[in-house]
C-alpha cells in the first residue's frame, strides 16, 4: 500500500467515532428493550430511556408525552426539567388542544413528523398561529413522533436552556432512530402492563367470587365486595347502593368519599341523579369529565370533591335491578372500558350474592314463623286438653295463663 492509499488520520479517527458512536446507540437500544420487558411499572420504563438518552445526546431536560386518539387527549406521564418546574399531572389526560396540549407537542402530532424548534422558528410559529407558548422557551428544542405500525401514539421530547448545548442534524437523527425504537419498547411495556392489570382485576374476580361463596350475611357481602373494589383501584370515591322496588328507595350501605368512609343511614327516594339513571334504565353509565358528569344529571351537592370521572354499573337479580357499584375519581379519563366490563362481571357476581343471601333470611325468617307457628299450636292443643278435663273456673283461668306466660314468656 502506498502513502497515498492509506487512510489519513483524520479519516481513520472519524471512522473510529463513528463505530463508538454506533456501539453507543446500538447499546442503548438493548437497554431500552430490556427495560420495556423488566420494568415493573411504566415510570421505571420511561426513567429508564431518560437515562439512556443522556449517554447519547444532551438530555437533560426530557419528557414524555402519550396521545390517545379514541379520547382526543394527551397525557405527559413522565416530565423531567431542570429550569421549568411547572410540571403538568401525571395523572391528568387534556384534551387536544387544550392547556399544555397547546405548544410545541401538539403541532409534532399535528404533522406526524420530527420537529426541530429553535427560538427563532418558535417564533414564527407562535406568529403564525400553530403554537401557542406554553412553559419556558429555551435554547432549543426537538420532538419527535412516537409511532408504532403507522399510528402516532406519543412523543418525545429533549430541550436545552443552554446555548452551548444546541442539537445538531446528527442528533436529531439520533433522536429519531432512538425514538422508533422506544416507541415499540413502548408498546410492548404497555401490553405487560395492561397484562399485569387485568391478572389483579381476574384475581380480584376469582377472590371475591371465593369470598362470596363462604358469607349468606348480606352486610358482610357488601363490605367484601367494597373493600375488594377499593383496593384493587386504589379507589379514594366509590360506593354500593342497594335498591327496593317496594318503597322506591336507595340506600348506600357502603360508601367511601376522598378516602373516608360514609354512614348515611337513611335511604333516599329513588329521582334524580347519576345513581338513579343507572337503576331507571337497567344499564352502566360512563362520564370522562366533569362536563359529562354534570351533563348527565349529576346532582352539585357543592362539596369539596370535583368529580371528573363516574361510572356506574347496575347490580342485576334476573331482570330487576336492585342496586349500582360507582366509581368517581377526580381525573379526568379515569375508567376505561375495560374498567367497565371487570365493573360488569363483579355486579353480576355480588347480585347472585346478594339474592342468595335474601333467599336465605327469607327461608330462616319462614322457618322461625313455622316453628313459632308449631308452638302456638302445641300450646292450644295443650290448653284444649287441659279445659277438657277441668271443671273449676278457677283452675281453668290458672291452666290458660300459666301455658301463655309460658310460650310468651310474658
Amino acid at each position: 500500500m502506498t502513502t497515498d492509499d492509506a487512510p489519513a488520520a483524520g479519516d481513520l479517527e472519524g471512522r473510529v467515532e463513528g463505530l463508538e458512536r454506533e456501539l453507543r446507540v446500538q447499546r442503548a437500544l438493548v437497554r431500552i428493550a430490556e427495560a420495556a420487558a423488566a420494568s415493573a411499572d411504566l415510570d421505571a420504563f420511561y426513567a429508564e430511556v431518560h437515562e439512556t438518552l443522556r449517554g447519547l445526546t444532551y438530555a437533560e431536560n426530557l419528557y414524555i408525552a402519550l396521545y390517545d386518539d379514541q379520547r382526543g387527549a394527551i397525557n405527559f406521564p413522565y416530565y423531567a426539567d431542570a429550569v421549568d418546574l411547572d410540571v403538568p399531572d401525571p395523572r391528568a389526560w387534556e384534551p387536544f388542544g387544550v392547556g399544555d396540549s397547546r405548544g410545541a407537542t401538539a403541532y409534532v402530532l399535528r404533522t406526524g413528523r420530527p420537529q426541530h424548534i429553535a427560538p427563532e422558528r418558535h417564533r414564527r410559529l407562535v406568529d403564525a398561529g400553530e403554537v401557542e407558548v406554553v412553559g419556558i422557551v429555551g435554547a432549543d428544542w426537538l420532538g419527535v413522533p412516537l409511532t408504532v405500525e403507522g399510528r402516532t401514539i406519543g412523543v418525545l421530547v429533549v430541550q436545552t436552556y443552554r446555548d452551548d448545548e444546541l442539537y445538531s442534524d446528527e442528533d436529531v437523527e439520533l433522536v429519531v432512530f432512538v425514538a422508533r425504537h422506544v416507541a415499540s419498547a413502548l408498546a410492548r411495556a404497555r401490553s405487560i402492563d395492561t397484562l399485569r392489570q387485568r391478572n389483579v382485576e381476574l384475581a380480584l374476580i376469582d377472590e371475591i367470587g371465593r369470598g362470596l361463596v363462604q358469607h349468606l350475611d348480606l352486610d358482610a357481602i357488601i363490605h367484601l365486595v367494597g373493600e375488594g373494589i377499593r383496593q384493587a383501584y386504589d379507589a379514594g370515591s366509590m360506593f354500593i347502593a342497594l335498591f327496593d322496588a317496594a318503597s322506591n328507595e336507595v340506600s348506600f350501605p357502603y360508601e367511601i368519599e376522598n378516602g373516608v368512609p360514609q354512614h348515611t343511614l337513611d335511604p333516599s327516594p329513588l329521582g334524580p341523579g347519576l345513581t338513579s339513571m343507572v337503576i331507571r334504565e337497567r344499564r352502566s353509565f360512563r362520564a370522562s369529565t366533569h362536563d359529562e358528569v354534570m351533563g348527565a344529571g349529576a346532582i352539585d351537592v357543592g362539596g369539596a370533591f370535583a368529580t371528573e370521572s363516574w361510572l356506574g354499573v347496575p347490580i342485576l337479580a334476573g331482570d330487576a335491578v336492585i342496586g349500582v357499584i360507582g366509581l368517581e375519581s377526580a381525573e379526568r379519563h379515569k375508567f376505561s372500558e375495560e374498567t367497565e366490563r371487570l365493573l360488569a362481571a363483579l355486579a353480576s357476581n355480588l347480585g347472585v350474592a346478594l339474592e342468595n343471601a335474601r333467599l336465605f333470611d327469607q327461608t330462616k325468617r319462614l322457618l322461625a314463623d313455622t316453628n313459632s307457628r308449631a308452638a302456638e299450636l302445641a300450646v292450644i292443643n295443650e290448653i284444649g286438653e287441659a279445659l277438657a278435663k277441668q271443671l273449676d273456673f278457677d283452675a281453668i283461668i290458672q291452666v290458660v295463663g300459666e301455658r301463655v306466660r309460658e310460650q310468651y314468656r310474658a
